[in-house]
């Protein structure tokens, strides 16, 4: 099933339509124009990530949408036995050498 959208290109971003090779139309002109995408396609799911693309609806006006959480957050990283401690790049004092 196809995830429809509407988007404009976002400001300072030119998007080229893949099937037209055309500019698509810029959020933020005096035009309220749109075109529909499907989100599903991996050209226009790349740009709605990179952030060159805006979700408006029919009528030109950006959707506010929340930060989506991430799928998989990064596991904190435990030491493994017989790492070196934290201070192992530390300077070490030689008793034999005075100051």
């Amino acid at each position: 099933m196809a995830d429809l959208r509407y988007v404009q290109a976002a400001p300072g971003r030119r998007v080229l339509d893949p099937n037209t090779m055309k500019p698509i139309p810029a959020a933020g002109n005096d035009q309220k124009a749109t075109i529909q995408i499907d989100a599903e396609l991996p050209f226009w799911f790349r740009r709605l990530r990179d952030d060159d693309v805006i979700e408006v609806d029919e009528a030109g006006n950006p959707i506010e949408t929340a930060e989506p959480e991430p799928a998989n957050p990064p596991a904190p990283v435990k030491p493994s036995k017989g790492a070196a401690p934290a201070d192992a790049g530390a300077p070490v004092s030689d008793p034999s050498v005075k100051e």
